[in-house]
């Protein structure tokens, strides 16, 4: 699958609790466009993190909001996604660092 046109949309920095220790990760998000028209028919697709694979499925914004059979990952993602100013980069830091280390 080719995409096209790539554009940063956002970044969130992603703190939370793995494993009784504090875990930290950048999360990149872009906008693109796939290459063939076909793909905006697919409802799910194959990807790969790591060495691992996953089935991605297509879902609406709207299937996140307050439901809780669906989470939109990291946190402050739903936000990013649904706050109108999505043409400017924003950094998102998810937690606050000592909450964890009072959990």
């Amino acid at each position: 699958m080719i995409l096209l046109s790539p554009k940063l949309i956002g970044i969130i920095e992603h703190i939370f609790p793995w494993y009784g220790e504090i875990g930290h990760e950048y999360d990149f998000f872009y906008e693109a466009s796939f290459s063939r028209m076909d793909n905006y028919n697919k409802n799910e697709f194959e990807g790969i993190e790591g060495d691992k694979k996953f089935i991605a499925v297509w879902k609406n914004l709207d299937d996140f909001e307050e439901n809780i059979q669906y989470k939109l990952v990291p946190d402050g993602l739903y936000e990013m996604l649904t706050s109108g100013q999505i043409s400017d980069i924003k950094h998102i830091n998810t937690k606050d660092l000592l909450a964890f280390k009072g959990s």
